[in-house]
């Protein structure tokens, strides 16, 4: 009802205002005077077409690619060309329901304890099958992976992505044999936006723990010659981060019946007469406690670089041809100083209702260890594309390429704790 009553507010006043200027007009005396010649030339300027870009574009791209689709798919768009909504592929398929990710490093299990984490996407599930039942493609091509079957998000940014679509239901047109889902990427290309386009952008990370602002910059540059025959697109980014961790780790609990000297008070339903020192038999009711206890501090220096080429010509009109090529480097340096203390004889123990050991007299031992790791990852995949449009019914399409991915290809230490 608001609305609606300021609606008819502006209207009364607007009427109001025609109606002053209307009575106005016909107050005003008139004057004998030559009229400009009719021009009766009618512009020849037609509108012939409307392009919505942006966000709703991008949206109703997702829609439509869902609708056509053959089985269950989900899809994400780019709102304009190097515009994708997330900085990585990762972060932008965690939006997409039935989806999770993992966050971690490339160092998944290089020593005991808890893994290195530093919040990128490493992984995904779809409908509860991990990284290893999925697939990922770029351009409905296989891609290498130097992390072992998981393929790393982290490895290709956002920037140059035009699309993500996720196949939840097998798709035989693009892969055959797998049990969780098909993630095809789509990368720009020249001609998806004619003429001229160039982007750039820079980005400063703080990291507060580690008290350091590491820098991010890239560039997209795209034209087309010849009357639209021939196409460049040309782009790069960089990517330093610094991350410090602190973080504790417990590695499992145990259960055990303590003996009646280990403890200060006598727990219920124990069946010890005495306690302390001096005192025999074992109590009746369990003792809970940690295995033992991790204090961790990390650091974790991060520097990627991705570029993509694409060249695509049109010899004739139904013929394209697209020569491309993409290429990311991860290189990770892993430090990680750990304080381990192992629990083992509890003199003096104290223990709540449900068994919990709450207080004792800690005599085990303690470890004190070090870690170094890298992890530099190098993966390149270029392809060529040939695609005929035979008529309006049927067209051909002739494709091949080549995916390497290489892990420590330097020859550098994996770890060494």
């Amino acid at each position: 009802m608001k609305n609606t009553s300021s609606n008819r507010q502006i209207r009364g006043v607007v009427s109001a205002i025609l109606g002053s200027v209307s009575s106005a007009a016909i107050c005003t005396p008139l004057f004998a005077q030559t009229a400009p010649a009719a021009n009766n030339t009618q512009s020849t300027d037609q509108l012939q077409e409307v392009v919505v870009t942006g966000i709703r574009a991008s949206l109703q791209r997702s829609m439509d690619i869902k609708q056509n689709a053959i089985g269950v798919v989900d899809a994400i768009s780019s709102e304009d060309i190097g515009q994708f909504p997330d900085a990585n592929i990762g972060d932008a398929i965690a939006r997409i329901p039935g989806i999770t990710v993992n966050r971690g490093s490339l160092n998944y299990s290089s020593s005991a304890g808890a893994p290195t984490a530093t919040g990128q996407t490493e992984g995904i599930t779809v409908r509860g099958f991990g990284a290893n039942f999925n697939e990922v493609l770029i351009e409905g091509r296989p891609i290498a992976s130097g992390n072992g079957q998981a393929f790393n998000f982290g490895d290709f940014s956002a920037v140059y992505v035009k699309e993500v679509d996720v196949h939840k239901t097998p798709d035989m047109a693009l892969s055959s044999g797998i049990v969780g889902a098909t993630i095809n990427v789509t990368m720009l290309n020249p001609f998806d936006q004619m003429g001229p386009h160039a982007q750039i952008f820079a980005q400063a990370n703080d990291y507060e723990l580690a008290s350091s602002v590491r820098p991010g910059f890239g560039a997209l540059v795209s034209d087309t010659f010849l009357d639209g025959k021939f196409g460049i697109l040309v782009d790069v980014d960089y990517l330093d981060s610094h991350i410090e961790n602190h973080h504790q780790d417990v590695v499992g609990w145990k259960g055990t019946h303590l003996a009646c000297s280990s403890f200060a008070a006598a727990p219920t339903g124990s069946g010890c007469a005495s306690v302390g020192t001096g005192a025999t038999g074992t109590s009746t009711v369990p003792s809970w406690y940690p295995q033992d206890m991790a204090m961790y501090l990390e650091n974790i220096d991060s520097r990627r670089k991705d570029g993509r080429v694409a060249i695509q010509w049109h010899p004739t009109d139904t013929v394209l041809v697209t020569i491309d090529d993409n290429y990311s480097s991860d290189d990770e340096h892993d430090s990680r100083w750990q304080r381990s203390t192992w629990f083992n004889a509890f003199p003096g123990a104290v223990q709540d209702a449900n068994g919990s050991l709450t207080n004792f007299n800690f005599t085990g031992p303690t470890d004190f260890n070090a870690f170094v790791a890298t992890n530099y990852i190098v993966t390149n995949t270029p392809g060529i594309n040939v695609k005929w449009d035979m008529d309006e019914h049927w067209s051909a399409t002739l494709d091949a390429d080549t995916s390497e991915s290489q892990y420590n290809p330097n020859n550098g230490y994996t770890d060494i704790d």
